[in-house]
């Protein structure tokens, strides 16, 4: 077979769209640092934890791509020295998901916090919908807040470093880590895809729909995307799921406006779009009939082919047992003590 060169096309979304958004977050923030907010906050969270424990006080924030996280410290000995109360950020977060993608997230961690020896943050309180969401925080989860540095911050500082043996261990005794959790993780199998919930025994079974990183990420990035096709429960079959995937990745290039407009990556890792006399047409051509190529090309069986030599056809002999699937398990979202080497946490999992 002759080699194939890949092309990839750069995707940037709706910068008018994603103005007003940052406009609504600014806001959102604003009023939820104000120091009666606070106040709310630290009683919110000393009342979660329940019984009489110290007080409470707000210590910091930090900020993901769709969650705000707020430091707390709690001045008492029967209570855990720190937590972080996470909640999805107002105008990066799809609102329509934000009670799903949070009650999955709650449930992925309880489950690997009971079924492994994976480092999770323990939950100390959740809510995602109902009375018990107040509207100035919306769905949250309550947790431990963990110490440590992220694992490629930690990579970089051992690389860095003047003593190469002592670097040469950490790196090993993180890679023995991280081997042990992604096997443990491979480890859990189920008969559908899709999210887990825990029936009134107590056992875990996929009871829902897969809602996946793509799914969020363009319902919060691109006005009109269409919902219509998303799968109301799981699935059941692989082809099913690249079907979904396939009808995504289809809707996203019908949807974004300034798609085919040729640019290059700055440093800061945005793309900068040609505009006017200096757009060279002949590229913006051949990158749209490489997208409706690639659009079509996406809806034939060979495109899926490497997923079942037996022909993916969903009859029983495509009923096979599937793996714990993490796209966000990734360098920034592993926390290591970086003078033990010891993985503290393995974050997001929403």
């Amino acid at each position: 077979m002759a080699n194939r060169k890949s092309v990839q096309y750069a995707v940037a979304y709706d910068e008018l769209f994603n103005e007003d958004k940052d406009d609504e977050y600014e806001a959102w923030l604003d009023a939820l640092l104000k120091p009666a907010s606070i106040e709310f906050l630290e009683r919110f969270v000393a009342d979660k934890l329940g019984g009489d424990r110290g007080p409470v006080h707000y210590v910091d924030m930090a900020r993901g791509s769709y969650n705000l996280v707020l430091q707390f410290r709690v001045d008492d000995d029967r209570a855990p020295a720190r937590l972080a109360l996470r909640m999805p950020q107002r105008g990066f977060s799809a609102e329509e998901l934000a009670a799903e993608r949070l009650e999955n997230e709650v449930n992925w961690m309880q489950y690997i916090e009971e079924q492994s020896t994976v480092p999770v943050p323990h939950i100390y309180s959740w809510a995602a919908r109902g009375d018990a969401v107040d509207d100035r925080i919306g769905p949250y989860m309550l947790m431990d807040y963990v110490e440590g540095q992220k694992l490629h911050a930690c990579l970089a500082s051992w690389e860095a470093s003047d003593d190469q043996a002592d670097a040469v261990e950490k790196r090993t005794v993180v890679f023995e880590q991280l081997a042990d959790i992604l096997l443990q993780l491979r480890g859990h199998r189920f008969d559908k895809i899709g999210s887990i919930t825990r029936a009134d025994g107590g056992a875990w079974a996929v009871t829902r729909r897969p809602l996946t990183y793509d799914m969020h990420a363009q319902l919060a990035s691109m006005p009109g995307f269409l919902t219509d096709g998303w799968p109301t429960g799981p699935l059941p079959y692989a082809k099913d799921y690249v079907s979904l995937a396939t009808a995504l990745r289809n809707h996203q290039m019908l949807c974004l406006r300034n798609i085919n407009i040729p640019g290059a990556w700055n440093k800061k890792g945005f793309f900068d779009f040609q505009e006017g006399d200096a757009i060279d047409m002949q590229r913006a051509l051949k990158t749209a009939r490489g997208r409706f190529l690639a659009r079509h090309a996406m809806a034939l069986p060979a495109a899926a082919a490497h997923l079942d030599s037996d022909g993916n056809d969903g009859g029983e002999h495509d009923k096979k047992s599937f793996v714990l699937f993490n796209p966000d398990l990734s360098a920034s979202n592993i926390l290591v003590d970086l003078n033990t080497a010891r993985i503290t946490a393995v974050i997001d999992f929403e």
